[in-house]
């Protein structure tokens, strides 16, 4: 069994598609602990190609100051790679 360090503070999630399933169970439960922050990168074709994209959002709602989801779609522009590690960067300091 797989028991995930609560008293690590930040974590990064990548996910895609159907990639998300486990994020989100680690995600729900280390949100349990007061402390976690959060950043989620999740790519996908569309909006409406996302898994649990509603349930996520509300995740997100209920945790601003914790919870930070980029949703990417590749039916949009894409997110040059510059950018995504400027947001990770922020978030977690130099890589």
């Amino acid at each position: 069994m797989f028991y995930p360090d609560r008293q690590k503070e930040k974590r990064c999630f990548l996910a895609a598609g159907s990639g998300i399933t486990p994020c989100y169970s680690l995600i729900r439960t280390l949100l349990g602990a007061p402390q976690a922050k959060i950043i989620l990168l999740y790519s996908n074709r569309s909006e409406k190609d996302t898994i649990f994209y509603h349930a996520l959002k509300q995740l997100q709602e209920n945790n601003k100051d914790r919870l930070n989801i980029h949703f990417m779609f590749s039916n949009r522009l894409e997110v040059p790679e510059r950018q995504l590690r400027r947001q990770i960067s922020s978030y977690y300091g130099a890589l």
